[in-house]
């Protein structure tokens, strides 16, 4: 995903074809990431509150793309927003790739 024909075809054309990941995978992926970030450990529920969520894609586009985003927002939104958080973003490098998650 850090591919820079991505980032050439995507540039130059606006969208890219390729369907090298799954976007099922990838939802979880980013579920995976967020769970990391979210362990009690790390983060105590009751500074979440205050606290917004963001995971930094400026490397991974793959996972920023609508469709990614779409099917973690159907799949996973609704875990998203009982973690606490006053919000959780993925953030990639233009803010066209940027989106909030917890949000169905």
């Amino acid at each position: 995903m850090v591919d820079q024909r991505f980032w050439r075809e995507l540039n130059s054309t606006g969208r890219v074809a390729s369907e090298s990941e799954p976007t099922e995978r990838l939802s979880d992926e980013l579920r995976r990431a967020i769970d990391l970030k979210a362990h009690d450990s790390k983060i105590p529920a009751n500074q979440r509150p205050q606290l917004v969520l963001v995971l930094d894609a400026t490397r991974l586009p793959g996972v920023t793309l609508d469709t990614v985003v779409m099917d973690f927002r159907q799949r996973h939104s609704d875990w998203a927003r009982s973690l606490g958080f006053e919000a959780a973003w993925l953030v990639g490098p233009t803010w066209l790739l940027t989106w909030r998650l917890d949000t169905a």
